[in-house]
């Protein structure tokens, strides 16, 4: 659930455009990822940041483990895992540390120290044989990441320090060319667009259970207009909003299907739509079986994938979601295609969530196609 969970957590953050932050540094090690124009990504922390080369892509795993965050060779480490029950495949890892016992490790990097959290950071190399040699091809893989790690370490600061000036120029590079002005993304309104034929949402009956939505576009609070989304779903969205352009990449990276802003940029909705065939194809047999026996519905598998801090489950129109608040980022529903084949996401983006009225009427407009 948690791999599940990340397509959906990289989809959102790239979206809001923002580096995560965690609650009054309770984390040191909570990170968000962003994909830079030449391939490679920058994992952002709360104090440091780590890139990673561009072909090590869907190659790596990362697990936070006390102090460090440890990034693994996806294949050693399932090979491991399944053949012998233990863990291997480490690239290196990223930790810290109040003191420098560190220094008397065998193989380590100093990346440098914050006066905020009084914390050193440093990258750690395991000494012992972590590729699976007994395939070839997974060994020579990893040889070939293992070979690259003094890029990471080359490309590894501490946030706000003048080393990272440098890295922050480039990376503000990269994404200025990636966007190249957000006019240029533009393909239309919202209004001029879409079908705007508005039929009426049949009266239901309450299940109690659940909380229960159902949408009036009479008391949405703005003019709007429905838009069919992939998947056979509809969305109120404002129809003097501008529909974005959503590129292969975009589809490929994020599973994304619709984007559409505000004319002065502060909100935005994404619909995402991710093939829960290919998240089960990624479990092994143990994982299925404990899905099968689990008792759990895939919904509710979802919602606890997303913890329980803002977390819930209502119905909109007739349809079970979860729903999610993300605090500074947005809210999100989240619910399954009509044949329980794809998890569709919508989602609303705004500058400040607290203070604005498209995200409970956008999210809770979401209904099926006639």
């Amino acid at each position: 659930m948690k791999r599940f969970m990340l397509a959906v957590c990289a989809g959102i953050m790239v979206m809001c455009s923002t580096v995560y932050a965690g609650d009054s540094m309770q984390n040191p090690l909570d990170f968000t990822d962003n994909l830079l124009a030449d391939g490679s990504s920058v994992y952002y922390f709360e104090e440091v940041a780590v890139t990673l080369p561009a072909d090590w892509k869907g190659k790596y795993s990362i697990e936070v483990e006390g102090n460090s965050a440890i990034f693994y060779h996806k294949a050693s480490r399932e090979k491991w895992m399944e053949n012998y029950g233990s863990i291997g495949g480490k690239l290196f890892a990223l930790s810290y540390s109040v003191n420098h016992d560190f220094q008397d490790l065998p193989d380590f990097y100093y990346i440098g120290f914050s006066e905020e959290s009084v914390f050193n950071y440093y990258l750690t190399v395991p000494t012992d044989a972590q590729a699976y040699m007994e395939d070839s091809a997974i060994a020579e893989e990893f040889q070939q990441m293992s070979a690259e790690i003094d890029f990471v370490k080359e490309h590894a600061y501490i946030l706000g320090t003048q080393e990272a000036t440098a890295a922050d120029e480039a990376i503000q590079d990269s994404v200025t060319e990636e966007i190249n002005d957000i006019e240029n993304l533009i393909l239309g309104k919202v209004g001029d667009t879409a079908n705007t034929e508005i039929t009426e949402i049949p009266e239901t009956t309450d299940t109690a259970e659940l909380l229960e939505y159902h949408f009036d576009e009479t008391q949405a609070g703005y003019e709007g207009t429905w838009v069919d989304m992939k998947g056979g779903y509809q969305v109120y969205l404002p129809s003097d909003w501008n529909v974005l352009n959503v590129t292969e990449e975009d589809v490929a990276d994020y599973e994304y299907m619709y984007m559409a802003a505000s004319e002065d940029e502060s909100t935005s909705f994404v619909a995402m739509g991710i093939s829960l065939e290919e998240f089960l194809k990624e479990l092994d047999a143990e994982e299925l079986e404990e899905l099968r026996t689990s008792g759990y519905t895939m919904l509710e598998l979802i919602q606890e994938g997303l913890g329980e801090d803002g977390c819930g489950m209502i119905t909109v129109n007739k349809i079970p979601c979860v729903v999610m608040d993300m605090k500074d980022s947005g809210t999100l529903v989240m619910f399954l295609s009509e044949d329980e084949t794809v998890c569709h996401a919508a989602i609303v983006v705004a500058d400040d969530v607290s203070n604005h009225v498209y995200t409970e009427p956008i999210l809770h407009s979401v209904r099926w196609a006639d």
